[in-house]
């Protein structure tokens, strides 16, 4: 049954409402992404800008909507290349190898809200058609196959892929990781909510 603002159809049936898009990397690179924190999802939001393309990408978003709720933002790194296969590792590489990429943007952050710290890492990837984004997308939502280099910064922290989000928006592919400076219980919650909300 449809809910009561659904749009229906000529002939009264209800209409299935119109798949938009978002991230994550929220977090960055002005856009907006979707996913859900420790697992990939095929559901989506709105855009917040224009393009979602990685050479269009200006990170400036994704810390504005990192800094709500009164947190405190540093943007550590960020990087722009067209070669996938080396920035990245694992049987992504592989993949991208075979299946060369149009281009990559990544960024680095570091996240402080109530004393807690978490450091998020995102990366947006246009490959040249739908059918080589969903096989990418699939495969860097399947745990253990790799992914884009992360870039660094002065914190040294595992990336586990447990505090994961992504998004697919026709050719490109986004996903954001966010891991906990100290592995209290409150950073992990910290990590895995920020996950969610930047991609």
């Amino acid at each position: 049954m449809g809910k009561r603002d659904q749009p229906r159809n000529d002939d009264g049936t209800w209409r299935k409402r119109g798949v938009t898009f978002t991230v994550a990397a929220s977090l960055a690179v002005g856009v907006a992404y979707f996913g859900t924190a420790g697992g990939a999802s095929t559901a989506a939001r709105p855009a917040s800008s224009t393009s979602v393309k990685a050479k269009d990408r200006s990170f400036a978003k994704t810390v504005t909507k990192l800094e709500r709720h009164g947190r405190t933002v540093r943007r550590l790194d960020e990087a722009f290349d067209q070669d996938c296969a080396r920035q990245s590792y694992g049987q992504v590489q592989d993949y991208l190898r075979a299946n060369p990429c149009e281009g990559l943007g990544r960024a680095l952050f570091e996240v402080t809200e109530d004393g807690i710290t978490v450091v998020v890492a995102v990366a947006v990837v246009d490959m040249p058609d739908e059918t080589d984004a969903r096989e990418l997308h699939r495969l860097v939502d399947t745990h253990g196959t790799g992914n884009t280099t992360e870039l660094r910064g002065t914190r040294r922290v595992t990336w586990t892929g447990e505090q994961y989000a992504s998004g697919r928006h026709e050719t490109t592919v986004v996903n954001a990781q966010v891991e906990p400076a100290t592995r209290t219980a409150a950073a992990v919650r910290l990590a895995s909510s920020l996950a969610d909300s930047v991609v």
